[in-house]
């Protein structure tokens, strides 16, 4: 009986973690979509602050050269913030395999 026990408690741990990893696959991958994206913006970003530097010298707005440095910083602040998510959930990850075996 005491064997038939452990088996269930086994099983049962065994798909709690198969579920928890499939779970953090999942937002792996939407975090990696989202950096993804913030990639995209951040081209975008720069090739706007080049602009907005150009036109500064024919009479630009300093004002939107600024927020578009401002966006900049945001957007890096933002890349790293999912960086950082995308290493904990690997380490979740890593822990969860590690129980498993």
């Amino acid at each position: 009986k005491r064997a038939n026990i452990q088996n269930i408690m086994y099983s049962k741990t065994k798909v709690e973690l198969e579920q928890g990893l499939k779970i953090a696959l999942h937002e792996l991958k939407a975090l990696h979509q989202e950096l993804e994206i913030l990639e995209q913006s951040r081209v975008k970003i720069f090739k706007l602050i080049a602009n907005a530097k150009s036109e500064l010298s024919i009479g630009g707005s300093l004002v939107r050269y600024y927020e578009l440095f401002s966006k900049k910083t945001e957007n890096a602040l933002a890349m790293n913030k999912k960086r950082f998510a995308i290493l904990r959930m690997e380490n979740q990850m890593r822990q969860l395999l590690g129980e498993i075996q």
